[in-house]
């Protein structure tokens, strides 16, 4: 098998992957970045538009 098959092959599998992680809420002092979806603390909120927030590493 080539390098590009086993690539297709590995993504092919990839795919079917489920991960089953509980999860916290989002607390009072986080917010969910718009760009990445991870929940950080307010102190790193840039920037918001609306109900959209966005975390200091995304908009650098």
């Amino acid at each position: 098998m080539t390098t590009i098959g086993r690539a297709q092959s590995m993504s092919v599998a990839a795919r079917h992957v489920a991960f089953s992680v509980p999860g916290a809420p989002e607390q009072v002092d986080e917010f969910t970045c718009c760009s990445c979806l991870l929940a950080q603390h307010r102190s790193q909120l840039t920037r918001q538009a609306g109900a959209m927030g966005y975390g200091t590493e995304c908009e650098s």
